[in-house]
């Protein structure tokens, strides 16, 4: 607040005095209709941004692929699942960390849980989570990206109209008005989680996802963050933030237990697993993400598939996923499989399969068809991604700088006929700006 809204601020409470318990007091005019809370029991106003320059994004709708792919297959960490239940539904407030490396079941924990609160599995009185899944790929990791995200579950928790601003500093001016109010509302009856997935993936700058997270706690007000320990998740916040003292809780590798469950659970029949196994395990070392494909490969190709991987013997997920790809490469389908992961790893987003069409002048079920070998490494209904950052890194080693750059140029000439043609009707979209659009109208404008 500046000089002149500060003394018009003070004007008004010497005019009007403060505010009893339970009151409002709202000053519209002097800082643009944003109301203070000021004394016991006072309540704060929000403010509220109408019209179609404020949306309201629909994360629950933007990662329901990404949901469902994650949680199709989920064993071994049920006791992960009732600590953080504990925690999240205890009187105390507070962090706590998901500490684990990559591949080891962040995500699927994470959207687990968040499936159980939707679904009414959740111990009672359950809260309504509040979630975001930091993503280095299309954007979906910046500060921006986040609040925007946040801000719109806020205002649907909250039951208040409205969308949100495109700008950070509106956007944490928001977030503050919306956290305070939240607080408000928290109690034994309707606790307040915040679920935070991936901080390791967070775009870097002066101001970070890390450094937007709620400072502010209050009984029955927890916030859950996973991240990989590399590098340290608490050292991005200052010494005296709330997060530096968070409970941690590191996931392990999986056991014969959980293996079992795993192999049983793609369908392979329990004596056939108890059989198989220890070599599954001593293959991945119990890595789950590791342990997930394998596990899916042996049930659809048989015990034959589990003794060629062990001839092969690759030293990990990322050189499994390389393994794969390179035996995509000799299908009838290989070339065009080829250019369409290529696609997935030089757009900012994701990709329809129309989207691809476009781009490689092909049809539609040609499209589909070469989708089908690589089914499995992509997540997403109606905009299909690469499932994981382990994946991504695979990928990302199967191409030259030249050849993404020729991809990169396909994707853009395919937004540039649009663009020359003033984005008819027939153009690529879905409920988010369509990747060759947004990438496309971007370069353009600059043309």
């Amino acid at each position: 607040m500046n000089d002149p809204e500060l003394h018009a601020l003070v004007q008004l409470l010497a005019n009007e005095g403060l505010p009893r318990g339970g009151d409002r007091i709202t000053v519209g005019d002097v800082i643009g209709n944003i109301g203070v809370a000021i004394g016991t029991g006072a309540r704060a106003e929000v403010r509220i941004f109408h019209g179609p320059a404020y949306p309201r994004p629909d994360y629950h709708s933007e990662i329901a692929g990404r949901q469902r792919h994650y949680t199709q297959v989920f064993v071994g960490r049920e006791p992960d699942v009732a600590v953080m239940e504990a925690f999240a539904t205890s009187p105390d407030p507070g962090y706590l960390l998901i500490d684990a490396p990559a591949g080891f079941g962040k995500t699927a924990l994470m959207t687990n849980l968040v499936q159980r609160a939707q679904l009414g599995e959740w111990r009672q009185p359950a809260p309504t989570p509040l979630y975001f899944f930091v993503r280095q790929e299309g954007g979906h990791n910046t500060p921006v990206f986040f609040l925007q995200r946040i801000n719109a579950q806020l205002l649907d928790l909250l039951k208040l109209d409205g969308g949100v601003p495109p700008d950070l500093d509106s956007l944490s001016a928001q977030f503050s008005q919306l956290w305070a109010a939240a607080l408000q509302r928290a109690s034994s009856a309707h606790p307040v989680l915040l679920l935070v997935d991936g901080l390791d993936e967070m775009a870097s700058g002066t101001m970070t996802i890390a450094k937007l997270l709620p400072s502010t706690l209050k009984p029955y007000v927890h916030v859950i963050v996973s991240s990989r320990p590399n590098p340290e998740p608490l050292q991005h916040v200052a010494a005296d933030y709330p997060f530096r003292t968070a409970q941690v809780r590191s996931l392990n590798t999986f056991g014969a237990v959980e293996l079992r469950e795993l192999l049983t659970q793609y369908g392979i029949t329990p004596a056939v697993a108890d059989t198989l196994m220890p070599r599954v395990l001593q293959l991945t070392k119990g890595e789950p993400l590791f342990a997930r494909f394998v596990g899916q490969e042996v049930a659809e190709q048989g015990e034959a598939r589990l003794a060629a991987l062990e001839q092969r013997q690759p030293a990990g997920v990322e050189e499994y996923f390389s393994d794969q790809l390179n035996d995509r490469k000799q299908m009838a389908t290989g070339k065009l499989t080829r250019q369409i992961l290529g696609l997935m790893l030089v757009a900012l987003d994701g990709l329809t399969d129309e989207e691809c069409a476009d781009a490689l002048e092909e049809g539609l079920w040609t499209i589909g068809d070469a989708l089908q070998p690589i089914q499995r490494f992509v997540v997403g209904d109606e905009r299909l991604d690469l499932m994981h950052l382990q994946f991504r890194r695979a990928v990302a080693r199967q191409y030259s700088p030249k050849e993404q750059e020729t991809l990169r140029q396909k994707l853009l000439a395919s937004g540039r006929r649009y663009h020359d043609s003033s984005w008819p009707t027939d153009t690529p979209v879905n409920n988010s700006v369509s990747s060759v659009r947004s990438v496309a109208q971007l370069i353009c404008s600059a043309l």
